[in-house]
């Protein structure tokens, strides 16, 4: 909703004339990987990390992630969950939720999967992100094809 969108220093609507408080985007690292991730049911499977952000705030800012992958669903799969940790791996924060998004169907093919999150920066602060996927599935395992990390900062 809108009261989340300001939080987040985003806006829902056009700003009034003269009206300007949107940050700045001041870094975007893109991240991909093509390496392909068997998922065995229940095991959370580490698809790629983000690459480290050359910039250093001065201040405070936000961070907003989009992750991204094409998965080849496996036979029975039930949900995919696509987390983002803080840290190069899932020992790390988990940023916003980690939500198991129910698959079309029970057939298998390749399904595309997407996850936004967000988190406030402190001043000096240059994380990387991590980006996960859990598969349910009451047979087979499921191989993530391709993923993407797209981490912007606003400040």
């Amino acid at each position: 909703d809108a009261g989340e969108l300001s939080s987040l220093g985003l806006r829902a609507s056009a700003p009034a004339d003269g009206e300007d408080n949107m940050g700045d985007l001041t870094d975007k690292t893109i991240s991909v990987s093509t390496t392909d991730v068997t998922l065995t049911s229940g095991s959370e499977g580490t698809l790629l990390t983000s690459q480290r952000s050359n910039l250093a705030l001065a201040g405070s800012g936000q961070v907003f992630i989009k992750g991204w992958c094409q998965q080849a669903q496996s036979t029975g799969q039930t949900t995919l969950t696509l987390s983002v940790y803080r840290g190069s791996s899932t020992a790390g924060t988990l940023i916003g939720e980690a939500n198991a998004i129910g698959v079309v169907g029970t057939t298998t093919g390749n399904f595309e999967h997407t996850i936004c999150v967000a988190e406030q920066l402190r001043a000096n602060d240059s994380p990387v992100y991590t980006l996960t996927a859990t598969q349910n599935s009451t047979a087979g395992t499921g191989t993530v094809l391709q993923s993407a990390l797209e981490v912007e900062i606003i400040n």
